[in-house]
């Protein structure tokens, strides 16, 4: 079952995502600005997000096993216990990202 959801932020003006639930693999959603987005239960295999700009992101849960995240900013996402394996992170912004109990840490 996939969910695609857009919603307004509180706090601004630029819609968030939401594809909690949904199942996208091996899509390109390069370049794209989805701070704060909710990517909970996320089944995302083989994708790529190079260039994202998701900070703060809730990856909680979400398998993103073999994604390209290069030259993304994830600053501050949360990727607890998401499936990280063969994931490609080079030049991306973790910075105060959360790895609990994730597979495959970066």
């Amino acid at each position: 079952m996939r969910h695609f959801h857009v919603t307004k932020t509180v706090t601004s003006s630029a819609p968030t995502v939401n594809y909690t639930n949904a199942t996208m693999n091996n899509c390109a959603m390069t370049g794209h600005s989805m701070q704060n987005g909710i990517f909970i239960n996320l089944t995302s295999t083989g994708s790529n997000f190079s260039g994202d700009n998701i900070q703060n992101g809730d990856f909680i849960n979400a398998d993103l096993e073999n994604s390209n995240f290069a030259g993304a900013d994830l600053s501050g996402a949360n990727f607890t216990n998401a499936n990280l394996t063969g994931a490609n992170f080079t030049g991306t912004n973790l910075t105060g990202a959360d790895f609990t109990n994730t597979i495959g840490i970066p």
